[in-house]
């Protein structure tokens, strides 16, 4: 799941990329492109990886109070 999340992120670069290429700029425009598209492959990278590990965080908080629960009421 993770790599549909970096994938999808991705493909918006990829296409601007691609259309930017297809018009025939050369120059410094095509490096720029390429740096953009670097630049938001790399934060795409850092928001899935931050999601992850706050998901794993709050799945263990969430385990914790489940389990005060069950204790709690002698489940």
């Amino acid at each position: 799941m993770l790599m549909m999340y970096v994938f999808a992120s991705a493909l918006p670069a990829a296409w601007w990329a691609r259309m930017r290429l297809a018009e025939g700029e050369t120059g410094e425009k095509g490096a720029t492109a390429t740096e953009y598209a670097i630049l938001v492959s790399l934060i795409a990278i850092a928001i899935v990886g931050g999601v992850t590990t706050f998901g794993s965080a709050l799945s263990g908080y969430f385990e914790a109070i489940t389990e005060s629960l069950r204790t709690s009421l002698n489940l």
